[in-house]
């Protein structure tokens, strides 16, 4: 069914102004340069980078090279994943850069804006290599050509920013995605791990377009993303919150007995949060392990039919059983934030919207009955509202 010219219009309008917006946040940063890498579309360095990243003495690599062998000629012939898998993770440096991917649709569009615009204000740019927004393949086309990375100002250059569809995202044809029982929930969370394989910096932070960072955080500051060397912050829940996910993701997984089932066994929570791209793209591996091939296990995620796993329960399983959780994240140091506080229900926000005191992110889900023109009017000093007076 063809959507009428003038809705696609009136979309198209409202993202002209509030890229506007956005795009003068992003131009008042103040110094960086973006090193995003470019990877060339070969076997030889998609093997090299499967090889660095995933080779295991005690289990072998042959499998998965052999897999992404198949992966990269089908990449030869334009088939396949739009972009491959970068054939190198950025080294260590003193101000570990991280990429942001953004998760979004047109119908969380006016969110979606507030959470980039937040990001672009208070997230400084050397910490940042890239930012990457995901949306669904029709939309992609639209916000492809209108959202773009503000023009770089004072001889510095801004991060760039990077439209990928969620087909792109997963690395499924059309086709493919198509034959999928659809299931927008379980693609969302999918694409958050798949995504992995579109990042070149070690670790990636996810955003939903209900996440707002209410802080602003530089390189003076950048414990509070990464409490200890080479690990991310992360925040701390119990199982029994979600005891559910973790028995269906454990079984999906074929991995339990490493993270205990008592209820109070400490966990991570949701997002957004801090990825290690390493685990994320282990999580696909794992997929592709046990349903024959990388697209089968992608495609058999997405299906209805299975049972109900999460993306950060996924995630913390395979870290558990690549060394533990804790190898790869930390708890915030003392004195420093915590990562979120959730406006998760109804009635929470009577009194009120206002900036957390000890927060990176405010998390505001749409399904409180708060509508996003209170939420901007309620944090007008985190938008800088009076330069539009």
């Amino acid at each position: 069914m063809t959507r009428p010219t003038s809705s696609l219009t009136k979309k198209q309008f409202f993202l002209i102004f509030c890229l506007t917006f956005a795009s003068s946040i992003h131009r008042s940063w103040s110094s960086a340069e973006s090193n995003a890498v470019e990877t060339s579309v070969t076997g030889a360095t998609i093997e090299r980078s499967l090889k660095a990243l995933y080779e295991d003495k005690s289990k072998g690599t042959g499998n998965a090279l052999e897999r992404q062998r198949s992966s990269a000629k089908q990449l030869e012939r334009g088939q396949g994943a739009i972009i491959p898998i970068p054939a190198k993770i950025s080294k260590p440096s003193s101000v570990p850069q991280l990429t942001v991917v953004l998760v979004t649709m047109f119908d969380h569009l006016p969110r979606a804006m507030a959470a980039l615009a937040a990001a672009y204000k208070n997230l400084a740019p050397e910490l940042v290599r890239e930012y990457i927004v995901v949306c669904p393949q029709a939309e992609a086309a639209v916000l492809g050509r209108t959202l773009k990375a503000p023009d770089s100002t004072g001889g510095a250059r801004s991060p760039p920013l990077r439209i990928l569809s969620d087909q792109q995202a997963l690395g499924l044809t059309l086709a493919e995605t198509k034959s999928v029982p659809f299931c927008g929930y379980r693609t969302q969370m999918a694409v958050k791990l798949t995504v992995s394989s579109h990042v070149s910096t070690d670790h990636y932070l996810i955003l939903d377009s209900d996440v707002l960072l209410v802080r602003p955080v530089n390189a003076s500051v950048a414990s509070w993303l990464y409490p200890q060397p080479g690990k991310s912050v992360y925040h701390s829940d119990v199982r029994r919150r979600h005891a559910r996910w973790w028995r269906n993701s454990e079984t999906t997984l074929k991995l339990s007995g490493c993270v205990p089932s008592a209820p109070e066994t400490e966990v991570s929570g949701v997002t957004p949060a801090i990825l290690n791209t390493a685990v994320a793209r282990a999580v696909v591996d794992r997929w592709a392990e046990l349903f024959g091939g990388r697209e089968k296990g992608v495609m058999n995620i997405l299906s209805k039919r299975g049972p109900y796993w999460t993306e950060y329960t996924s995630y913390h399983l395979l870290a558990c059983h690549m060394g533990g959780f804790d190898k790869y994240h930390s708890k915030p140091l003392p004195g420093a934030p915590a990562l979120y506080q959730g406006y998760w229900q109804r009635g929470t926000t009577k009194a009120g919207i206002d900036v957390c005191a000890n927060c990176l992110f405010m998390v505001v889900q749409d399904h409180i009955g708060v509508n996003i023109r209170d939420v901007v009017k309620s944090l007008d000093t985190l938008f800088d509202a009076k330069q539009w007076e």
